[in-house]
């Protein structure tokens, strides 16, 4: 009965997000673990910095403002000038579900670095018991490779914008303002270059331990949701094989 309860409970917050969606909202869409949490804080830094004074942003106040669907009441009114209202999802394209012409950006990340990061965010998270080996995890028919790649295929050609993770790591100062500008965001230099300054990985890391997420039976005790934010991680991981698979099949999603 529970599980019942939590799957109507969850279908009705996706229906209402959806009759909430609005035309002039972004969409940023990304496959778990590819970099929408760090993107929000870059926007979000620099919607405080225009219209909230500049009040510090922690994970209550990132998720309070800029919302996910399914999670969040898009019923409500947005309320602010500068930036348009950016709606997170990790769900892949629907054109029923999506059907209003919203703009989208999508944060495209190497795939092999998502598995990784997703791999151990889901070991730390109680809920899911994950007992797979990376090489089966990579595997996986839900969270694995091939899920990835269908969702990066389902959304790429839709993006007005896509954020590539590993050329923001690179030069997050240029990129930022680049996506700002492919979102018509008026850009403000000096707000730019200091909401990048407050969303470092090493700032949000201790954002994350002021804001205390681990949730006993959900997060293991000293659970980080943001890890190290590096591309390559997965040469780490991956055996002959686990390249083999991979190889395989970005040639059947080419």
């Amino acid at each position: 009965m529970a599980g019942l309860r939590s799957k109507l409970n969850l279908g009705w917050r996706y229906a209402t997000g959806f009759a909430g969606l609005r035309s002039a909202d972004v969409i940023l869409a990304s496959f778990p673990r590819a970099g929408s949490t760090w993107i929000r804080f870059l926007l979000c830094n620099y919607l405080s910095l225009q219209e909230l004074d500049g009040q510090p942003i922690d994970f209550p106040t990132l998720d309070g403002t800029m919302p996910a669907l399914g999670y969040s009441n898009l019923l409500t009114t947005w309320p602010y000038r500068s930036i348009p209202r950016i709606v997170k999802t990790h769900r892949p394209y629907n054109s029923i579900l999506f059907a209003l012409p919203s703009r989208v950006a999508y944060i495209s990340r190497d795939p092999r670095d998502i598995a990784v990061s997703y791999y151990e965010f889901l070991k730390a998270h109680s809920e899911v018991h994950l007992e797979e080996s990376f090489s089966q995890f990579i595997r996986h028919p839900r969270y694995g490779l091939q899920p990835c790649l269908e969702h990066h295929t389902s959304w790429s050609s839709r993006a007005d914008i896509v954020v590539r993770y590993e050329k923001l790591l690179q030069d997050t100062g240029s990129r930022f303002r680049h996506l700002l500008a492919a979102l018509s965001i008026p850009i403000h230099d000096e707000h730019a270059r200091e909401a990048v300054a407050r969303s470092t990985f090493a700032i949000v890391r201790q954002v994350e331990s002021n804001s205390g997420l681990t949730r006993p039976g959900v997060m293991d005790e000293g659970f980080k949701f943001t890890r190290r934010g590096e591309s390559g991680q997965w040469v780490e991981y991956f055996s002959k094989a686990d390249l083999s698979y991979y190889d395989q099949l970005c040639v059947s999603f080419k």
